[in-house]
């Protein structure tokens, strides 16, 4: 270290310093309590969202359940269909959409639904949507079912008979 320095600048060296340390102080200070005020602040927003959550988990747990639950007894197939006779599928699915409520709306995806539930002992393979939407729009054509909203790339169409 140089001690060169006269007293009259190790002084104002020292003030300048103090000055400095004064300044940093006062301002963590501020910082400080702010910070207090912000923790006060997010734990009791915290406690206030942990109690909705708890409730809401729970609550959500007990919806689950109710909707496990069946409230209709799941029916065996009802296949009233002549034994041993192979029918096409298109034949079932219009057997299921013929038993459909009149005004009712209905879409491929609960058609193709209700033809595996019923028919499945009599399918090698469960029938598909796509197929089920391809013969509704031909029932369609013929009339035997109307359209009520038209089908896009995103939305099942639906119809009703």
């Amino acid at each position: 270290m140089s001690t060169k320095l006269s007293v009259a600048e190790i002084l104002a060296k020292l003030e300048t310093r103090i000055e400095f340390h004064r300044q940093q102080a006062s301002h963590h200070v501020e910082r400080e309590n702010w910070h207090r005020e912000q923790s006060a602040h997010h734990s009791a927003e915290l406690q206030k969202v942990l109690a909705r959550f708890e409730a809401f988990k729970a609550t959500a747990a007990e919806a689950a359940e109710l909707a496990v639950e069946s409230v209709i007894p799941q029916m065996g197939p009802v296949d009233d269909l002549p034994p041993g006779r192979r029918f096409t599928k298109s034949k079932l699915i219009f057997r299921v959409v013929q038993d459909q409520e009149e005004g009712k709306p209905f879409n491929a995806t609960q058609i193709a639904a209700e033809v595996n539930r019923r028919f499945r002992e009599r399918l090698r393979r469960p029938v598909d949507k796509r197929v089920v939407a391809t013969t509704l729009r031909r029932l369609r054509d013929t009339g035997e079912i109307r359209e009520l909203v038209a089908g896009r790339s995103f939305h099942e169409a639906r119809f009703s008979r």
